[in-house]
């Protein structure tokens, strides 16, 4: 009798398609439901893993109706059989039974070795590669005058439904920490990104640290390394303000949060200082404060119009425009 191909079904949708030549066939989905993809394999010879994948699933074909168990002892090729763990299989189709190996119960990468055994008899063997796919990119460094910053992870496996990024500053520890956890947003089938708010992170300078978890599709999770940003203060403002519009305003970020008191002198480059006023900002979040910029007050002036910022009396920093007529 010719072998018949064998299809898996999770949650109404095909997942998995054994096909008469014993090769396997992998089904993604995105997030709607929408077939995005198929992966090819062959369930008896060696496969390379990606460690983002969070586990991978082994199926034995053939199996007799009468069998009750069916177990997929597996462990790394590591210090031999330390980590040895007794997989037991799930029933899915008539003689068809999967293992499920999950690489945070082996230490991760590295060569992984699985036997097979039906009620107690060793059948046969597979073995897998799990490596790091992943290639992160992120900034070094940061300025809250950006308002904010992104982390890309490419390399991520096909077979993760979700990616997190907790995120938070070294200042107070993980007071700022957000819950629950970011949810990368998927680029494509093997890149996800965040992006890192300051505003959710109360506009503190510093260290910003973001580890990466990754979700498979049982809902397992593996947190697999992060990244740091450093993050500083800094000026903004228009650089070319029309005069038009009556005033313009002025940002400074990274203000030590003690201070009571920030101001902005403000003089135009035309007869240097004669025009000075010294404007008290207006605190707008943490270690942040603005001014607002009257050209009334400089004699409706064009050209540079130049500000310096005091926070309790200490220089923190400058800005310049140059006011067009316009």
């Amino acid at each position: 009798m010719p072998k018949q191909q064998i299809f898996v079904y999770n949650q109404g949708r095909l997942e998995t398609l054994i096909q008469q030549d014993n090769s396997i066939i992998q089904y993604t989905y995105d997030s709607n439901g929408n077939l995005k993809g198929r992966q090819k394999g062959y369930s008896s010879e060696p496969y390379v893993f990606s460690l983002t994948a969070v586990s991978y699933d082994i199926y034995i074909k053939g199996v007799p109706d009468t069998v009750s168990l069916v177990r997929f002892p597996t462990w790394t090729e590591q210090d031999g059989q330390d980590d040895i763990e007794w997989i037991v299989g799930e029933k899915v189709a008539a003689g068809v039974w999967k293992g499920t190996v999950v690489f945070s119960n082996h230490g991760g990468l590295g060569t992984y070795i699985t036997h097979v055994y039906i009620d107690q008899k060793g059948i046969v063997g597979v073995s897998a590669q799990v490596k790091d796919t992943r290639k992160i990119t992120s900034p070094q460094t940061a300025s809250l005058v950006d308002g904010f910053y992104e982390i890309y992870v490419e390399g991520v496996a096909r077979t993760v439904s979700e990616v997190r990024f907790p995120t938070w500053t070294e200042y107070n520890g993980q007071d700022d920490l957000v819950n629950p956890w970011i949810t990368g947003e998927k680029i494509n089938d093997t890149t996800w990104k965040i992006r890192v708010p300051f505003s959710k992170h109360n506009f503190e300078t510093g260290n910003y640290f973001t580890h990466f978890y990754y979700l498979d599709k049982y809902g397992k999770i593996l947190g697999i390394g992060g990244t740091t940003v450093t993050v500083s203060g800094g000026t903004t403002g228009p650089k070319e303000p029309k005069r038009s519009n009556g005033s313009y305003e002025v940002y400074i970020y990274g203000v030590d949060p003690a201070a009571s008191k920030v101001q902005f002198p403000t003089w135009t480059a035309y007869k240097d200082q004669d025009d000075i006023e010294w404007i008290d900002g207006v605190k707008v979040a943490n270690g942040v404060w603005k001014a607002t910029v009257y050209y009334s007050k400089h004699n409706s002036e064009t050209g540079s119009y130049i500000t310096h910022i005091y926070a309790d009396g200490k220089y923190v920093g400058a800005w310049t425009a140059n006011v067009i007529a316009q």
